[in-house]
């Protein structure tokens, strides 16, 4: 797809992303392997729906939405008070983003970018079960 056409330094730069993410393309750099991963907000609520402030079922979660949708924005961020009671009150924080990648690298991607065997990295996947 990239050969036969020209596209702009972003559109370029999606599309190499898109082909390393499905495994069209082999990971041979570290910025390869950067865009194979995803980021994704681990503590965001919408604020807005349907042009009019979001309803929740808890009280706080429809207050706080009531009250970022009046300032203008879409999202607000929040977790639990207490880790051990993740339905218990909730706090307003700052966004929690975790990195997630959809595919697993070959041998030779791994070789290509980390410069090694890999053989000291292999797990027993006996273990994790």
């Amino acid at each position: 797809m990239s050969e036969t056409k020209q596209f702009s330094k972003r559109i370029q730069d999606i599309l190499d992303g898109l082909e390393l993410r499905t495994g069209k393309k082999k990971v041979q750099t570290k910025e390869d392997l950067k865009k194979c991963f995803k980021k994704i907000c681990l503590n965001a609520y919408s604020a807005e729906e349907n042009g009019q402030p979001r309803l929740y079922r808890r009280n706080d979660l429809t207050q706080w939405a009531a009250e970022t949708f009046a300032s203008g924005e879409q999202w607000f961020y929040a977790e639990p008070v207490n880790v051990k009671e993740p339905y218990g009150k909730l706090q307003l924080t700052e966004p929690k983003y975790a990195y997630v990648c959809n595919r697993q690298l070959t041998e030779e991607e791994f070789e290509a970018v980390f410069g090694g065997s890999g053989s000291e990295y292999k797990t027993d996947n006996a273990a994790f079960l």
